[in-house]
């Protein structure tokens, strides 16, 4: 499984007293939160090129958080991202991820005012994180009824959420199944109504704040490190604001062989 860096490029107006148009470009990196240490290291060589470095951490204003401190589960993006980082046997980027570099900027929402949407919406931290792998394995049962209904000669085995917890080979098979169902997302977040709001469309918006005002500063390379899933809604206000796609690139993130279960 692998996650997309996205360029984007724009022609700007000519700075006063200069004739020369400059082109801004920022790339939006897909992170995912939980993944393979060579993903992380990957990214870290990758972040040295930017002038600015717009990162997602729901935490106040400006933090950055020290390597390897990992993820508080004391805010709704936290318990779910420790959750599934225990139950799928991966890394945490916040362990792996160096957020002291000068070129790294912090652009999401702090906690308190996650919070205050999801208490809105009438959601806890449990919750969500229940929910959450509830519909992974009902995706996958729904696909295994499907593929038993079209007569398929591979063995098709329906999961529980505690078989699997149990199961001594339950991360590896997790694994793979949460990158077949990523893959199969297409051009949506597959988040449902009250992640997409919560967890995208919000912080989405704080994001484009911060790259404007560093767009307004003369930075002129800049990297977004946002979620692989907000991705979508990350283009649709790039395209808003003038900028358009150039170039695609990949990142290694998830290795799903079988070889974990053997």
């Amino acid at each position: 499984m692998e996650t997309a860096t996205v360029r984007y490029v724009k022609r700007l107006r000519p700075a006063a007293g200069k004739k020369r148009r400059q082109t801004a470009v920022v790339d939006l990196i897909g992170a995912v939160h939980v993944g393979e240490r060579s993903y992380y290291s990957s990214l870290n060589k990758q972040f040295e090129q930017y002038a600015a470095l717009l990162y997602e951490l729901v935490a106040p204003k400006g933090v950055r958080p020290a390597k390897g401190a990992g993820a508080a589960s004391n805010n709704p993006a936290g318990f779910l991202q420790n959750a599934m980082k225990t139950t799928l046997g991966l890394d945490h980027q916040l362990e792996l991820i160096d957020y002291s570099r000068k070129n790294f900027v912090h652009a999401d929402l702090s906690p308190a005012e996650m919070a205050k949407a999801m208490e809105k919406r009438g959601d806890t931290a449990l919750t969500i994180t229940l929910g959450v792998l509830a519909d992974m394995i009902r995706q996958q049962n729904i696909a295994a009824a499907k593929a038993k209904q079209k007569g398929g000669n591979a063995p098709v085995q329906e999961v529980d959420l505690l078989t699997m917890l149990l199961d001594p080979n339950g991360p590896a098979k997790m694994k793979r199944m949460m990158a077949e169902q990523m893959a199969d997302l297409g051009p949506g977040t597959g988040v449902g109504k009250t992640l997409d709001q919560l967890l995208i469309q919000d912080r989405n918006a704080a994001a484009m704040r911060v790259l404007q005002e560093q767009l307004k500063k003369g930075k002129r390379r800049l990297g977004v490190f946002y979620g692989a899933a907000p991705l979508p809604d990350f283009h649709r206000r790039m395209v808003a604001i003038g900028f358009r796609p150039k170039t695609v690139t990949w990142t290694c993130l998830l290795y799903t062989s079988d070889a974990a279960d053997e």
